[in-house]
C-alpha cells in the first residue's frame, strides 16, 4: 500500500501545481474521492495562519483557498516518505 499512497500523493500535488485540483476529467475520479476520510494535512508551523486540517472537505477547502490567493503555483516535492499507510511530503 505504501507505494500506491506515494503515487497518489505525487498525483494530488501535481494537480495542485497544474491548477487543476478543482477540475476532474469526466473519465477520472475526483481527487478528493481518492483520499482517505481520515487524511490529515499539517502545514509548516512557521507559516502565518498555519493549521492542521482533517478530512477530505477541510483539506479540499484549504487547497482551494491556496489557489484563490496564490493563483497558479508550482509545487516541487523535495522529499516523499512512506511508512505503512502514512505518507509525508515536503
Amino acid at each position: 500500500m505504501s507505494q500506491e499512497n506515494v503515487e497518489l500523493a505525487r498525483r494530488v500535488w501535481k494537480l495542485f501545481s497544474e491548477g487543476t485540483i478543482s477540475e476532474t476529467p469526466a473519465s477520472d475520479t475526483p481527487w478528493s474521492d481518492m483520499l482517505s476520510p481520515e487524511l490529515e494535512y499539517r502545514e509548516d508551523p512557521q507559516w502565518p495562519g498555519s493549521g492542521v486540517y482533517r478530512g477530505r472537505e477541510a483539506i479540499q477547502a484549504r487547497i482551494e483557498e491556496y489557489q484563490e490567493v496564490l493563483g497558479p503555483t508550482e509545487v516541487t516535492l523535495r522529499d516523499i516518505k512512506a511508512r505503512g499507510d502514512v505518507v509525508v511530503t515536503g
